[in-house]
């Protein structure tokens, strides 16, 4: 009975603690912020010890229902800030009574990275209890779901009691859940505000004479679009990713109805499938040309858009970073601006193998261009691909434009190499973009 009291009482401190986070101010200019950056250390996640869950494994207990209960009613995973103030414990949960499975958590932005171990779940003997416990960042944001293997079949499944997913509210077969244990809905933009006028995404498939084939295009039109008004213009990569992981258009919606940006019109391209990405997106003039000479041409023609470069943006996370980065170098008459997001800096010209830091060695080699950028990357993507750290080579792209002399923006997130965290702060991107076209 004691036992029962001391567990029913914890886990009340634990849901009260939690329901009572730290609240990150941000009420200060993004251009000051994203003007003045120092590298900081990457902090990576560390396997640990829950008090909450020791009790648990000591006492044996069979009937968990109190847990459950206080679990189910915060939602998972498991957060204990500690004492420190900057770090806390993160929780992997899963309800199941078998013993005779096995259940993994797969985190797609680590890559290459074995800092969570097996990544497995350890389970309570005699209950209905899977948990992992590691020591992490308070602010380390990151995509996950399990893998449940039986003697007979592994399933892919969500964490049912997160309600937080990418897509958002969607459980379709790339979703995942994410944790993050700062975010404020109050103060992001990646949720849908129900209440605003919201704009309208028109459908297009574009032929290519330069390709030799053909690219699904999204057109985003605000809300009130007007042919007489000159919008500027923002050409986006990775379609998918952008239209309803991102997500971009709603991101686009709530900060034109707050007056953070202009109305404008975004042009989303689709590269996939992945072969035709990995081909076209890091460093493919023929793609270059693609964008600049076929596909601008049309837009012109199609929509009532801005043709100064001044106002016109490229955007793109990952290879479509990278490409954004490429395309501006190769035509800054067309495009003056870039949001770059975890930008691919390490790839070489002709492959993986090849000439690595290719487009960082035309920057420093190449008179200065009138091109704005905004940069961003995850302290976590520092790893190795193919014998370049990515973290590192995207702080020398920063350090050679800077020394250049470029207009540049950058900011570094606890995260990795994911949507999760590019949603947060493509905002701040936009936000300054659109803002220094004013001055």
């Amino acid at each position: 009975m004691k036992n029962k009291i001391r567990l029913i009482l914890i886990f009340t401190i634990f849901f009260f603690s939690c329901t009572h986070r730290i609240v990150v101010n941000t009420d200060y200019s993004i251009a000051n912020r994203l003007s003045n950056w120092s590298d900081k250390e990457t902090i990576k996640p560390v396997l640990a010890n829950s008090h909450i869950i020791s009790i648990l494994r000591s006492n044996k207990i069979v009937d968990t229902k109190h847990f459950w209960d206080s679990i189910t009613a915060k939602g998972t995973p498991m957060f204990e800030l500690l004492p420190d103030k900057n770090s806390l414990l993160l929780t992997f949960l899963h309800r199941d009574s078998r013993d005779d499975i096995q259940i993994n958590f797969d985190i797609p932005s680590l890559i290459g990275d074995t800092c969570y171990g097996d990544k497995q779940l350890r389970h309570i003997e005699n209950s209905d209890v899977w948990y992992r416990t590691y020591k992490i960042p308070k602010d380390l944001a990151a995509s996950y779901r399990y893998l449940i293997k039986s003697k007979t079949d592994t399933k892919i499944t969500m964490d049912l009691l997160n309600k937080h997913r990418t897509p958002l509210g969607l459980i379709v077969d790339y979703s995942y859940n994410s944790f993050d244990y700062l975010l404020d809905s109050s103060k992001v933009w990646f949720y849908d505000m129900v209440k605003i006028k919201k704009g309208t995404v028109l459908d297009f498939d574009i032929e290519s004479k330069i390709l030799k084939n053909s690219h699904n295009v999204k057109v985003y039109k605000p809300f009130g679009y007007n042919e007489s008004h000159e919008y500027p213009v923002i050409v986006v990569f990775d379609q998918l990713m952008y239209v309803n992981k991102v997500p971009l258009p709603i991101i686009l919606d709530n900060l034109i109805a707050a007056n953070k940006i202009p109305p404008c019109v975004a042009i989303m391209i689709d590269n996939e499938p992945s072969e035709r990405r990995s081909k076209e997106l890091p460093l493919y003039k023929p793609f270059a040309d693609f964008v600049a000479t076929e596909l601008m041409p049309w837009a012109y023609q199609q929509f009532d858009i801005t043709k100064d470069p001044e106002k016109t943006i490229l955007l793109g996370a990952s290879y479509g970073g990278l490409a954004s980065s490429f395309i501006a170098f190769s035509y800054p008459k067309v495009f003056g601006n870039v949001i770059s997001q975890s930008g691919s800096y390490w790839r070489g010209l002709e492959g993986q193998d090849s000439d690595h830091k290719w487009l960082i060695k035309q920057y420093e080699a190449s008179p200065k261009l009138p091109i704005r950028f905004y940069l961003d990357c995850g302290l976590q993507e520092n790893f190795i691909v193919d014998s370049v750290n990515f973290l590192a080579a995207h702080r020398q792209m920063r350090d050679v434009l800077k020394t250049k002399g470029y207009e540049l923006y950058y900011q570094e997130f606890q995260g990795g190499h994911e949507l999760v965290n590019w949603r947060k702060t493509l905002p701040d991107g936009l936000i300054v973009i659109f803002d220094k076209m004013k001055k």
